[in-house]
């Protein structure tokens, strides 16, 4: 499930009263992510069409839908918890921008480039668009996106058996705001000058699929600790150790172990 939230760098758009808006991206392995927006509500999907998440911000609900196990995990505490800059346990980042100049034309958008910097590390860059974001409505949807990053990154930063994530990874979730000011960002690179992920296609009148914003009758709601005992079945190598270790997990560190286990088993 971790691809569903590569997105979190990439969301977003309400489109017209009659029409959608239709983001497409993909990120350095090749994953392709639509997001389908309209009015206050967002559908985000993969094209493994595993799962996808529904947002709706005017009733502040945020909910991932999994298809193996036909489960509902409701995520909408983001939106009670506070958005906070991040920094590595122990570690002070300082995370910024800096204009580097036009960048090329992308998903039919020209872009200005902005280097991202790390306590004065280049992490990388983003390829933003004033027209993008003026004509998708991107801002609304991004604010909400980019706290679930920041609240995921910092679960996972607290528990001892999940790697950090890297500086650099931490400083294009800092930046997020500051990105905001500037436009849409359509696309990110590393440090190394490869492709993170990018916008593909943006089609501000594309017709929505049928029962987008609906949930299946036949799903259920459930919680991260149920999903991942579920998915821990399948996996016959795990030992007796291991599976003590994993009933020993605090319920919101399981969901996050929960994605990183769907992940293994593709």
């Amino acid at each position: 499930m971790k691809k569903l939230f590569n997105l979190i760098m990439l969301c977003c758009l309400p489109g017209a009263l009659n029409a959608a808006v239709l983001i497409e991206s993909r990120d350095n392995s090749g994953e392709q992510t639509r997001i389908y927006l309209h009015g206050n509500e967002a559908r985000i999907e993969t094209a493994s069409n595993d799962g996808f998440m529904l947002l709706d911000l005017a009733k502040k609900q945020l909910k991932l839908i999994v298809h193996e196990h036909k489960a509902i995990l409701d995520l909408s505490d983001i939106f009670t918890s506070k958005a906070q800059a991040y920094d590595r346990e122990g570690e002070f980042i300082e995370s910024y921008i800096e204009p580097k100049g036009l960048g090329p034309r992308i998903a039919g958008y020209e872009t200005e480039e902005y280097e991202i910097f790390s306590n004065d590390k280049y992490c990388g860059s983003a390829f933003v668009s004033v027209r993008a974001i003026q004509e998708t409505g991107f801002r609304k949807f991004f604010t909400v996106l980019n706290k679930l990053s920041d609240h995921v990154q910092r679960k996972m930063a607290v528990k001892a058996f999940l790697p950090q994530p890297s500086a650099c990874d931490q400083a294009a979730t800092n930046v997020g705001n500051q990105l905001l000011n500037t436009g849409f960002p359509l696309r990110f690179t590393s440090q190394h000058k490869q492709l993170r992920n990018e916008v593909t296609n943006i089609n501000t009148r594309a017709s929505l699929p049928a029962n987008a914003f609906v949930i299946p009758a036949s799903y259920q709601p459930s919680t991260p600790a149920e999903l991942l005992t579920k998915a821990s079945k399948k996996l016959k190598h795990l030992q007796p150790e291991m599976m003590q270790m994993l009933e020993a997990i605090p319920p919101e560190a399981r969901e996050l172990m929960f994605r990183q286990l769907q992940q293994m088993q593709r």
